[in-house]
């Protein structure tokens, strides 16, 4: 424990209360991994939950009827052409004049509309099975072909090859720790920002971009982070605005010791300690690797009145009551950790005052769920202007882990995929298993 900050004492006597509490870690050996890495063992990812139809099987469409039957229709056709109870443990179904039985419904390399959203051919398996919400549409896909549908997703395939290269490593490796995220679902990872945004073969039209990013992909096959035996969890975010994040000190119970905090700037390497030095470092411009970045530096301005609004929408989601809070009289930030970032932020309202921590701080000025909304970091100073709050930050996502622009901005800079991921993941190693 020599040298380690005191937010990583505190980290760790939280892991301690939910390890007494029952709660166990998402470990994952690297023995576990290889089924998947060597095409073994297909990923399940959940395209949608509750889906009131699926346009499907080249042409055919799959939808809940009213009186909860499966119904597969033709394009030409509305009349049911086969069907059967949605709580029945199989489904039976008339396809073409053959009648076959089954639990759901399966296509290779399907194409698959949902919705009001364009058609997307997704490949290995597409599996539909009725619920009693709705549609469940599941990809059952090797790791290597749905690495292809998230790259282009998650970093723009306009990127040095040395970043693509390292978000092929992490977004690989990601998807491993978190195999069983929807378990309770029927499939592994959702599509979504909730695990990686995942888009099939929709972005992989030919084209030179595209193929840059497949090349990513090919160049790192079967490459993850490990650490001590087990494979790592990965997070990243777009902008860490200068420095990233302890993951600690973003998710209390997350005690990883190779997610630290360090600086992304040129010659930067002493914390940020107190208000002043951490307003003084987001007034400047600086020499980040991540300096590109559109939300390297941001300011909002909210009112009291919006910000109130605001509080009572996402009370629940920040794990307060609903109990009416009154209007906010004033925002503050109580604690900073050692590299800037709010952690702790006090907001004062008619009816007492409320603490709201870490990462939570995002959504408290969000729409009511995680997500793209809320402000862009935790990485930011308050000021008033007459009755209004003004925030002036840096950055864009979380902050722990790997700095996506801050990838490109090494990249450039001359470093190798191997010494980007060195950079924002300690003591971790980069080897096939």
């Amino acid at each position: 424990m020599v040298g380690l900050p005191h937010e990583f004492l505190r980290a760790a006597l939280v892991a301690v209360f939910l390890r007494a509490s029952g709660a166990k870690p998402n470990l994952v050996p690297v023995e576990q991994a290889r089924a998947y890495l060597r095409g073994a063992c297909p990923m399940r990812i959940g395209l949608a939950v509750g889906a009131p139809r699926a346009d499907f099987l080249r042409g055919r469409v799959v939808a809940i009827g009213a009186a909860g039957e499966l119904k597969i229709s033709t394009a030409s056709a509305a009349r049911p052409v086969s069907g059967a109870p949605a709580s029945s443990a199989q489904l039976i179904c008339e396809q073409d004049g053959a009648v076959w039985r089954a639990a759901q419904l399966q296509a290779t390399g399907a194409r698959v509309q949902m919705g009001d959203s364009s058609p997307v051919f997704y490949p290995g398996v597409i599996e539909i099975r009725p619920g009693a919400l709705g549609l469940t549409v599941v990809n059952v896909v090797p790791i290597e072909d749905y690495l292809e549908g998230v790259l282009p997703s998650e970093m723009p395939v306009s990127f040095h090859m040395e970043a693509l290269k390292a978000q092929a490593v992490v977004a690989r490796t990601y998807a491993l720790h978190e195999l069983g995220r929807h378990a309770s679902e029927g499939f592994d990872l959702c599509s979504t920002y909730h695990c990686q945004v995942y888009r099939g073969d929709s972005l992989s039209q030919p084209s030179p971009g595209l193929n840059r990013s497949d090349e990513a992909i090919r160049a790192t096959r079967g490459l993850i982070l490990s650490y001590r035996g087990y494979v790592a969890k990965p997070v990243y975010h777009s902008t860490c605005g200068g420095a990233t994040e302890d993951v600690w000190n973003v998710w209390a119970n997350h005690l990883l010791p190779y997610l630290r905090a360090r600086s992304d700037e040129w010659g930067i390497s002493s914390p940020l300690a107190g208000e002043q030095a951490a307003c003084r470092f987001l007034a400047s411009e600086g020499r980040a690797f991540c300096r590109a970045s559109r939300r390297f530096r941001w300011e909002m301005e909210f009112s009291l009145e919006e910000l109130s609004e605001k509080f009572r929408a996402n009370m629940p989601l920040l794990g307060f009551s609903s109990a009416e809070p009154g209007q906010i009289l004033e925002v503050a930030v109580e604690r900073r950790s050692r590299w800037g970032r709010v952690e702790a932020l006090s907001v004062s309202t008619e009816a007492g005052v409320f603490r709201i921590w870490r990462d939570n701080i995002r959504w408290l000025f969000g729409a009511g769920k995680p997500g793209p909304g809320g402000i862009p970091s935790t990485f930011f100073c308050i000021r008033r202007k007459g009755a209004n709050v003004v925030l002036t930050g840096g950055g864009w996502g979380h902050g722990a882990g790997m700095c996506q622009i801050g990838a490109e901005g090494r990249a450039k800079a001359g470093r190798r995929f191997r010494q980007i991921l060195a950079s924002y993941y300690t003591g971790v190693e980069v080897a096939r298993p």
